[in-house]
């Protein structure tokens, strides 16, 4: 009988054990999803050398139209792009927005999101703070004319 009731205890001890193990994981994933949560603003531009990573050019802060092009990521899982274009004549034309879900991988730092018409995108971040993501763009140029592509970066910003 003692035998029993041992068991008993143990196997719920584990099934204990087991369930707050899931609970801790849905939490962290919760955490890492918080860092991508909310409005963020194209700020600026950096080049990279693309052979020792030092700053080629710094385009510092953006100042017309591009500063309007925005990612909010909502903690349902949904999100919007907007989208802003300058005109040749240098006024800025709304081009909408893309409607979606999204899901953030904190391992690998990627932003995949899945637009409402199926069409996918994904954004490599490369650094995530509470204020500023910097994202790794796909621009294949050598600005620096040595031979090698240089890395372009886009840094949003959090905000309104």
């Amino acid at each position: 009988m003692k035998k029993a009731i041992l068991f008993i205890v143990g196997m719920l001890g584990l099934v204990s054990c087991y369930r707050n193990g899931g609970e801790e994981n849905e939490n962290t994933q919760e955490y890492f999803k918080s860092e991508v949560v909310g409005t963020w603003r194209k700020a600026e531009y950096v080049i990279y050398d693309g052979n020792d990573r030092t700053t080629i050019l710094d385009y510092g802060l953006l100042e017309d139209c591009e500063t309007n092009n925005a990612y909010h990521f909502a903690n349902d899982d949904t999100y919007n792009e907007h989208r802003f274009e300058k005109n040749s004549d240098g006024t800025c034309s709304d081009k909408g927005e893309l409607l979606g879900l999204y899901e953030y991988n904190p391992d690998t730092k990627k932003v995949s999101m899945t637009q409402n018409d199926g069409t996918r995108s994904e954004l490599n971040l490369i650094s995530v703070t509470y204020g500023e993501i910097r994202v790794l763009t796909n621009q294949t140029v050598d600005h620096n004319g040595d031979g090698v592509n240089d890395v372009y970066v886009i840094i949003y910003k959090r905000g309104a």
